[in-house]
């Protein structure tokens, strides 16, 4: 830490010696990297072949290509001690650097050397092996092992272990029970494929036991490990469970008073309590970090605690208030970027509107001196949300001259308080040549959604190159009565990609002669989806005449337009449609089904069947989609959707059967999944976590 910032925190309360050294990374890995550089777990899922290896030669080789240039490879002769996964029936396996390059990745040939004992992760290509599981570095990509017993190969054998088991929350039990006998890097190994799961684990008590006991590994890199696992859990744990944050709050500030000099598992314990200041404020031995005069010996740690102190005092007044006010008044205008964002964000949540008037007189300070006031800036926008008249506070930075950083910053704290006068400076940060600035502004207008709005973006309509954002201003535009849009959509609604929205664009734009327009392409066109296209904007037109065709052709469901036609008689809002949607839904059509799905949630969002025995019978249909693994996530989204409108007791249960679907891993339709059960604040565990109990 600089000596100027040891001046700072003296006379900011502080009050402490502090020792003065430059911040360092405590590990050669950094904080944010560990528990995905550690992540086998994906790899380890897709490899052809794992297996343990010595290294016995390595043997460079010098390529000349066309008589004048030359290029050294490495030639690798490893032979296998132990096969995890796959099988190899050779006594040696022979690669290149190129083979462990595939993808170009940081790697350094000369790091794997003779007689040491690596991990091969690989996959097969069309000529053999390749290097499967790719990191920062070839330490990494390649883990070195003590030998045939190494503790990541136990951890990378659980995983293996667990390769067919499709339940969540049962790999998650499985998982933390093999940490608890975990060591070294093969506990970090589990405990990443725990984290990768914290919105299942957050909510199970002895998965949040066993990933604190780690805490009192003497292992640092385990250590840090459990503490950005249990950040994960904080984040994801929407229900804020007290008892399971008091168990992993204990053993985190217990973990501070080890005093093995590694600075990353300190900084990753810090940031973690951070994230739970309810239990930090109750926990009897958080006193010293309650404290602005607990000393901190780098610039990691003190941003860390001035995070915890912002959340454990938020709202507060007095002396809290008071002390982070003159910790802001002593803070060098030109200090550490990751200071000022900790202390300034600090001050918002600890003083609130109060602090306001510091933070604006301290960003007037910066900018006539030059320098850049993105903190603030995102610290102000932080209370955006808990004021009445938010526009009281954005005018006076709309009249402060701002760099892109700053204006992105702005706009992207304004994003949920659009204020309506805030239309005449978006409209001059829709610039073409700043696309950044122009989709968080064009963004922001249409939230503010007002003629005032529509008419600063309509220029801007033909300056944007994106087409299915295009559509979404068009129909902006025609909402507010401007159809700059309307040769966009009408040219692109046959077009599978971009049909929703084109339709939705012309509906929006509802010119007095579209509905004649879209009969014509109806009656005239030999193209099934120039057909389905105008059929469906006939049903959001509303066009009632057409509704007795549309009958017609949801008679026989096998009839190519039929799809269409189902959802069109559900946007004109045909109670009738009903009869043919159990039948749709059981079709193995995979149109008819998502068509029927969204005929219903159409439904359901008009009231139209929301009682009676078809009703019941329309979510039993949505929630087994929903729920079937072997549909495809464009069925299960369409299924989901349908039964959020329907707002059905059964949509918790359908969630949680969701949520524990590992084949919805990384997808779109899995973080749908855990916002709903956030906004909901769905226990995953159900009423069946006693059968999820670890021994």
């Amino acid at each position: 830490m600089t000596n100027r910032l040891s001046k700072l925190i003296t006379t900011s309360l502080l009050c402490c010696a502090v020792a003065a050294m430059p911040f360092v990374v405590g590990s050669a890995i950094a904080k944010e990297q560990l528990l995905s550089q550690f992540d086998l777990e994906r790899s380890l899922t897709s490899a052809a072949l794992v297996m343990a290896v010595r290294v016995d030669e390595v043997r460079p080789v010098r390529v000349v290509h066309g008589g004048k240039g030359s290029q050294t490879i490495h030639q690798y002769t490893f032979t296998p001690t132990r096969v995890l996964k796959g099988v190899y029936s050779r006594p040696a396996l022979l690669m290149t650097s190129a083979d462990l390059q595939p993808y170009g990745y940081s790697f350094d040939p000369g790091a794997i050397r003779t007689g040491e004992h690596r991990l091969l992760i690989l996959g097969r290509s069309n000529v053999g092996f390749y290097g499967a599981h790719q990191a920062s570095s070839t330490d990494l990509s390649y883990p070195r092992l003590s030998g045939s017993a190494d503790p990541i190969l136990t951890a990378a054998d659980a995983l293996l272990a667990q390769q067919e088991l499709d339940d969540r929350a049962q790999l998650v039990v499985n998982i933390a029970k093999e940490l608890r006998q975990a060591e070294g890097r093969g506990a970090v190994v589990l405990l990443a494929a725990l984290a990768r799961r914290s919105d299942i684990a957050a909510q199970h008590t002895p998965t949040i036991s066993t990933v604190a006991s780690q805490l009192r590994s003497n292992d640092a890199e385990v250590r840090e490990a459990a503490a950005l696992a249990l950040a994960r859990f904080f984040e994801s744990d929407y229900l804020e469970d007290p008892a399971n944050h008091g168990i992993a709050v204990t053993e985190l500030i217990a973990s501070l008073e080890n005093k093995v000099p590694r600075l990353s598992p300190r900084v990753a314990t810090l940031q973690a309590l951070a994230l739970a200041p309810d239990s930090v404020r109750t926990n009897d031995g958080a006193a010293s970090l309650l404290s602005l005069k607990t000393p901190s010996e780098t610039n990691a740690e003190f941003t860390a605690r001035l995070d915890i102190f912002g959340g454990v005092n938020e709202g507060q007044a007095g002396e809290a208030a008071e002390s982070i006010a003159q910790l802001i008044s002593d803070l060098p205008l030109d200090e550490s970027q990751s200071v000022q964002n900790s202390a300034t964000r600090a001050l918002a949540r600890v003083a609130s509107e109060e602090g306001i008037s510091q933070l604006l007189e301290r960003l007037q300070r910066k900018k006539l001196l030059g320098l850049e006031s993105v903190p603030e800036i995102q610290a102000i926008g932080g209370l955006f949300e808990h004021v009445t008249d938010t526009w009281s506070i954005q005018e006076p930075l709309t009249e402060t001259e701002l760099t892109h950083a700053e204006q992105a910053a702005f706009l992207r704290a304004s994003a949920d308080s659009p204020s309506p006068e805030l239309v005449p400076t978006l409209s001059n940060t829709l610039d073409p040549r700043f696309p950044q600035l122009r989709r968080l502004s064009a963004d922001l207008l249409m939230k503010i959604d007002s003629e005032e709005a529509a008419l600063a973006l309509q220029p801007h309509l033909a300056e944007e190159s994106n087409l299915d954002y295009k559509l979404r201003i068009s129909a902006f535009l025609g909402r507010h009565g401007i159809d700059d849009g309307y040769a966009y959509a009408i040219e692109h609604m046959s077009d599978p990609r971009y049909r929703d929205a084109a339709v939705s664009a012309i509906a929006a734009i509802d010119r007095p002669e579209t509905a004649e327009q879209m009969l014509e392409i109806y009656r005239s066109s030999n193209d099934v989806g120039w057909r389905q296209a105008a059929i469906r904007a006939l049903g959001l037109l509303r066009h009632a005449p057409f509704g007795d065709e549309l009958r017609a052709l949801t008679t026989d469901l096998g009839h190519p337009l039929a799809p269409a036609a189902i959802q069109a008689r559900a946007d004109l809002g045909d109670p009738r449609v009903v009869s043919v949607l159990p039948a749709a839904m059981r079709s193995r059509s995979q149109a008819l089904v998502v068509a029927a799905s969204r005929a219903a949630e159409s439904l359901f969002s008009q009231d139209a069947v929301r009682s009676g025995g078809t009703s019941r019978e329309l979510v039993g249909l949505l929630a087994g989609l929903a729920r079937d693994r072997e549909m495809s996530p464009y069925v299960r989204e369409a299924a989901l959707d349908a039964l959020e409108a329907a707002d059905d007791a059964d949509l918790n249960e359908v969630l949680i059967s969701m949520v524990n679907d590992r084949g919805l891993e990384r997808t779109g339709l899995m973080d749908q999944v855990q916002e709903l059960l956030r906004e909901r604040s769905v226990n995953v565990w159900g009423d069946v976590s006693v059968a999820y109990q670890s021994e």
